[in-house]
């Protein structure tokens, strides 16, 4: 989650999120009511969801980023996989932690990750795919419901268009962007970037 001085910032707001919030009672709240809005307000208007640690299995790691050396050509990126693959293979449990830790992820790079199966460790201390146990307990809205998560995603998605539209796009694909890892949080940064270099003369209209 971003930091509460920006959550409550609105220059840190694209114009259509902006027109929503209104938040100069803030300073008269309390610490933990402050922590409380903010992550509602990350919740409600960005879908953005604390999340679990995330694992995968040690041998199906060591294998992706193998095949991953093997296609890399230049030489910062051999010596930055080869300390990686070093790394997981001196670990010795059955599942390697791979996101929402790294002083233990390594910013290990989840892009390579995307075709075996991802891990959350369940309440009797297993692991398990299942989505329920993907999110943190920390959340105000409970994303394992899905009909509130869908509707946290969608109102973060039509904002998008109020800064698009004025580009002519119709998606954000519509752009040169590497939308691989594009979550709804970098969604409402880029929006946010976008909606500042307008004000800023930047971009023309």
């Amino acid at each position: 989650m971003r930091p509460t001085s920006q959550v409550f910032s609105k220059h840190h707001q694209t114009s259509s999120r902006r027109n929503l919030q209104d938040y100069d009672y803030v300073d008269q709240l309390s610490d933990s009511d402050k922590e409380w809005l903010a992550k509602f307000t990350e919740n409600y208007y960005s879908a953005s969801f604390d999340l679990n640690p995330a694992f995968v299995r040690t041998p199906e790691l060591i294998q992706l980023i193998e095949n991953k050396l093997a296609r890399t050509k230049s030489e910062s990126g051999i010596k930055k996989w080869i300390e990686k693959l070093n790394m997981v293979k001196k670990h010795t449990k059955k599942f390697y932690q791979v996101s929402e830790n790294a002083d233990k992820s390594k910013n290990i790079d989840l892009r390579i990750i995307k075709k075996v199966d991802i891990f959350y460790k369940n309440d009797k201390g297993g692991y398990s795919t299942s989505k329920y146990f993907k999110y943190s307990e920390n959340n105000v809205i409970d994303p394992t419901r899905d009909l509130d998560r869908k509707a946290c995603s969608d109102r973060s998605n039509s904002q998008g268009g109020c800064v698009m539209g004025k580009f002519g796009a119709n998606s954000i694909n519509d752009y040169e962007l590497d939308t691989e890892q594009f979550g709804p949080e970098d969604y409402m940064i880029f929006n946010e970037t976008a909606e500042e270099q307008i004000r800023l003369g930047e971009l023309e209209e």
